[in-house]
């Protein structure tokens, strides 16, 4: 088997593997879902909030991390192949339910299959803090979201083509294969498991979030990723509702920002490692701003193309920047409770903005709502100044 504590390519390799296998259900939930909804006659409202519920795990990781922590003797890996399988059979189900008629047990099944990607994801985090150092994080941090939103753009452009020139289920049967087959790849690697002995990992977490920093980056990831969670769904329903896109461009469309993010988010991790964290969020959230607010004049796809992609860089930028100043602050005693705990705050950030955005758009049109998601990125910007980090 390969030990990847032998070479920083593989650990990055695999690492960006598993993160792929993430970008399969982010694509579901920002492109294929919200236009399969619409498309069986659910409200937007309704919509947003099928997403937001489904997406809910993603804001409670820690329970997830929590188990992880507490089963450590059983190493990592063996959580990713379960979340893996659990993600799968959620899709192999889900494609057999129509939303229009039974939304009820559809959503169920959906929740289920994110849980599974939640498993996956605690692992997967508390293995790449074990076998890292700071001096390498953004660069880890950088590989995990290439994969990612490489596999968020594949699955975009795939998945929607499937759903258009055959149907929406078997685009939910092609990504639970996808996911099969992916999960193959964790098996080849050596886990050094590290059985620690039995601590109280309540204390240790309460002890930890007592810190000002910490209280601090909690706080400033939560406000900034409600700017990406309101986008990343109003902007595909933005193409089917109001610019009239069918899902096959739409999928197009949004293969562009992932595909921008990945390079995003490779470039910010390797200048995060050599000349600081806060350096870079204030140049790639600054700039996101100000192109946010752009989409105002986006009605065309090659201007809504352009202004996407530009923001899918910037975001791969900051997103990546800001794991690894999770990563940081995280103690690997409670490396996966305390760093899924973090993240969880900052998706719920992330979730609240999908669920409100159907609301957000019937009430006030898609131009204010480009202009709102603009603004969050003004206070995160000002929590980040009382940050203190010991690399600036």
């Amino acid at each position: 088997m390969i030990d990847i504590t032998k070479s920083r390519f593989l650990k990055y390799l695999l690492f960006a593997n598993l993160y792929f296998i993430q970008g399969i259900i982010l694509s579901l939930a920002w492109v294929i879902l919200p236009i399969y909804l619409v498309d069986r006659g659910i409200t937007l409202p309704i919509t947003t909030l099928v997403i937001g519920l489904v997406m809910l795990p993603w804001s409670i990781k820690f329970v997830w991390g929590g188990l992880v922590d507490y089963f450590n003797r059983f190493g990592r890996k063996i959580f990713i192949i379960i979340g893996g399988i659990l993600f799968a059979s959620g899709l192999f189900i889900s494609a057999f339910i129509d939303p229009g008629i039974y939304l009820i047990p559809f959503t169920f099944f959906i929740f289920i299959s994110v849980s599974g990607v939640i498993f996956l994801d605690v692992a997967a985090d508390a293995w790449a803090i074990e076998t890292s150092y700071e001096e390498e994080r953004g660069k880890i941090s950088g590989s995990m979201f290439a994969g990612q939103h490489i596999g968020m753009a594949f699955s975009s452009f795939l998945l929607a083509f499937i759903a258009q020139k055959i149907s929406y289920s078997y685009s939910f049967l092609v990504a639970g294969i996808i996911v099969i087959i992916v999960i193959i790849f964790p098996l080849l690697f050596k886990e050094n498991k590290t059985i620690r002995k039995s601590e109280k990992i309540g204390d240790i977490l309460l002890n930890e979030f007592r810190k000002k920093r910490t209280q601090l980056i909690s706080i400033f990831s939560f406000i900034l990723y409600i700017n990406t969670g309101i986008l990343l769904l109003a902007i595909p329903l933005y193409m089917r509702v109001f610019l009239k896109f069918e899902i096959a461009q739409i999928g197009f469309i949004v293969a562009i920002f992932p595909v921008m993010t990945a390079v995003g988010s490779l470039f910010g991790g390797l200048i995060a490692d050599k000349i600081g964290r806060k350096k870079i969020l204030y140049v790639f959230i600054g700039i996101s701003l100000f192109f946010t607010a752009t989409l105002l004049f986006a009605n065309s796809w090659q201007i809504l193309g352009l202004i996407y992609g530009l923001i899918g860089f910037l975001y791969g930028g900051y997103l990546t920047v800001n794991v690894a100043m999770l990563m940081d602050i995280t103690n690997q005693k409670v490396g996966a409770a305390q760093f899924s705990i973090l993240t969880s705050l900052a998706n719920a950030g992330f979730v609240g903005g999908n669920t409100i955005s159907g609301s957000l758009v019937i009430l006030l049109g898609f131009g204010r709502v480009f202009l709102y998601s603009a603004w969050f990125l003004g206070p995160a910007m000002l929590f980040l100044y009382f940050i203190k980090l010991d690399s600036k």
